[in-house]
């Protein structure tokens, strides 16, 4: 972040300067250099005094869980500057009678409006180019490798985790300087509206969309209405800037006209359909290593890449990530090298061993499509002769009034895969997809469970050395504790699984097809 005059900061987010340390009236000469909204993130110095931070300011969000203000004691000895809110200001001068000499509040009526004033403002006085990404499913690892790939060539700026809120985005572009070329920022969703605030916060110049899919249901209603908070990206972006849309997508002639009253440039991405394809980033070939976790695919029947990952899904994000590269500035080969390398976010089909188990964990979230793509990556991976798959499935969050149909059907999807020797459910939808799976014909009847401690016995009985186990749910249940506890239970072996495999990237003996 470039260093801005805190009397600047005040203006922007429309607050009033509140001295609360001794020697804080005078805030002429302060600036501040960084934001932060987590008190665990302030660094102290060795002494314990803080000194580090200041020229932080800390901004005290509010939520059901959580009061920022509560922290203001701690954080009053470590920052120059905090937001608060107005309504707790007698709270905050008593939290903070022992204030650091200097040190103050801009007080506002709504810290996380404040934060996004500044941040909004911020991006008009930078140089770099924002990407904003959105999608039912794949933004994340798309902005990942995205955000890998563009900063081997370019100082780049890259949401971390899952930044894609208004409070996400903003620490986002607060993050970048006057150095940074581009700005990968991640647009979530849950309700009507969120896209189109976000978006003309970023004023980005690539929208990107990566699928609209059955998520958030309760919020967006129907696929219809997903397909109008997606689309709403294009109402940020720049005049003249570029749209990326997949193909297929629902809703597509919408998408087409929201990108076009802005796009100087549509492009579309997506798997190779024969007869007349737009201009885009098509993949003509792709085959599964033989080696290796992993696929050889290929772009426009010219540009041969391989991804060291597992799934399908991961191919498409792959293209769609190198796609926005290329249209960045770099070049072919650059991209084929870096493709070899990418590095998927945690919990996404993150590999790992434990007593000659292999332990897929895909629980950072979930929404139907994003289950199917797990189960086809696990179809694709080999075990040792002998080997069975197990799934564990949570509960898909957020599906609305239609939860349990939608559960049941991927139930009998499981069960007619023939992929799965054994299946564990955890959660109140869910159990309805071992219902649906043992009628149609699971190999054994599908158990549901609502004990943590349950379902590690059942797993340590019934796993052997060869056997895989997928771990899938949304991100409420925290399957991942679970598949931790597994690891450990078994005896770790040290070792992912995606670098256990002989081969390096240059010997994939994948046959390229469709």
């Amino acid at each position: 972040m470039e260093a801005l005059k805190l009397e600047k900061v005040i203006e922007v987010m429309g607050g009033q300067w509140v001295p609360l340390g001794a020697d804080a009236s005078d805030i002429s000469a302060v600036s501040v250099s960084s934001v932060s909204t987590d008190s665990r993130s302030l660094s102290t110095s060795p002494d314990g005094g803080g000194d580090v931070a200041n020229d932080t300011l800390f901004v005290t969000l509010s939520g059901d869980r959580f009061d920022a203000h509560e922290f203001l004691p701690e954080i009053a000895s470590r920052v120059r500057a905090a937001v608060v809110s107005e309504t707790r200001l007698d709270r905050v001068r008593a939290a903070v009678a022992n204030a650091r000499d200097g040190m103050g509040a801009i007080v506002v009526p709504d810290p996380l409006e404040a934060l996004a004033r500044l941040a909004a403002w911020y991006r008009t006085r930078l140089p770099a180019a924002v990407i904003g990404i959105t999608g039912s499913v794949g933004k994340t690892t798309v902005k990942e490798f995205l955000g890998q790939l563009l900063s081997r060539s370019y100082p780049t700026v890259r949401a971390e985790k899952s930044f894609n809120n208004l409070i996400g985005l903003s620490l986002t572009l607060l993050k970048a300087d006057r150095q940074t070329r581009f700005i990968v920022a991640e647009l979530g969703t849950s309700a009507p509206g969120e896209i189109s605030q976000l978006t003309r916060m970023a004023a980005p110049d690539f929208a990107v969309v990566t699928c609209v899919a059955a998520a958030h249901l309760e919020g967006l209603g129907d696929l219809d209405g997903v397909a109008r908070e997606k689309s709403s990206i294009f109402e940020g972006l720049q005049p003249g800037g570029v749209a990326l849309i997949p193909v297929p997508i629902h809703g597509e002639e919408l998408f087409l006209d929201q990108a076009q009253e802005r796009a100087g440039h549509v492009l579309r991405v997506g798997w190779f359909l024969e007869g007349n394809c737009p201009p885009g980033y098509w993949i003509t070939g792709c085959g599964r290593n033989v080696d290796r976790p992993g696929f050889r695919f290929e772009i426009n029947r010219r540009h041969v890449f391989d991804l060291p990952h597992p799934g399908r899904h991961n191919v498409f994000n792959a293209v769609v990530a190198a796609a926005v590269a290329h249209e960045c500035g770099v070049d072919w080969e650059d991209l084929q090298q870096a493709v070899a390398e990418l590095r998927l976010p945690p919990l996404r089909l993150q590999l790992s061993k434990a007593g000659g188990v292999t332990i897929v964990d895909d629980t950072y979230n979930a929404n139907p499509m994003s289950v199917r793509g797990a189960l086809e990556a696990v179809r694709d991976m080999h075990l040792p002769d002998g080997g069975r798959w197990h799934l564990v499935l949570g509960d898909l969050l957020e599906l609305g009034d239609d939860a349990s149909s939608f559960h049941r059907h991927l139930g009998e999807e499981i069960a007619e895969s023939s992929v799965f020797a054994r299946m564990w459910t955890v959660g109140k939808e869910s159990r309805h997809a071992a219902e649906s799976a043992t009628v149609h014909g699971l190999e054994a009847d599908a158990v549901s469970v609502s004990e943590s401690d349950r379902l590690m016995r059942d797993l340590c009985q019934e796993l052997r050395p060869g056997d895989g186990v997928l771990f899938k749910a949304s991100r409420g249940l925290a399957l991942d504790v679970v598949a931790r506890g597994l690891r450990e239970a078994l005896g770790d072996d040290n070792e992912d699984a995606t670098k256990t495999e002989k081969g390096g990237p240059g010997s994939s003996h994948a046959v390229l097809s469709l």
